[in-house]
């Protein structure tokens, strides 16, 4: 692979981001609930995108991501999901303490955001 090269080309379409999650059918959601949603909150837009991922996830193969999807991990080694004897194992308190608080905060944000989602059986499964 030369510098410059281009490896793969993505057509703009395809790509799913903020403004693709927001002119959704969720729209209404994400109106509903400025204070999951908001752009003034740190992870509003993530929780956005995360929703429409959701919602694109549970539709199966009707979602126009489908095939994308299935190619996604189902399962991924990232320090947060790592147990504490794992963790032990690195022998560095400081990493132990940030996956920690790494964990709590995904489960703040999940909690947070599973409230609003149960809220709407027409496109969330349980």
């Amino acid at each position: 692979i030369k510098k410059g090269e281009t490896i793969i080309e993505v057509p703009g379409s395809e790509i799913i981001n903020t403004k693709k999650a927001f002119y959704s059918d969720l729209n209404p959601i994400f109106y509903n609930h400025p204070d999951i949603f908001g752009k003034h909150l740190t992870d509003g837009e993530d929780m956005m995108v995360y929703s429409f991922m959701l919602h694109e996830i549970q539709k199966g193969d009707k979602s126009r991501y489908y095939q994308m999807i299935k190619m996604w991990p189902k399962d991924t080694d990232i320090l947060l999901n790592w147990d504490e004897e794992d963790l032990e194992y690195l022998q560095d308190p400081t990493l132990m303490h940030e996956a920690d608080v790494q964990y709590t905060d995904m489960m703040d944000s999940w909690n947070k955001l599973y409230k609003v989602l149960i809220e709407y059986p027409n496109y969330f499964k349980p």
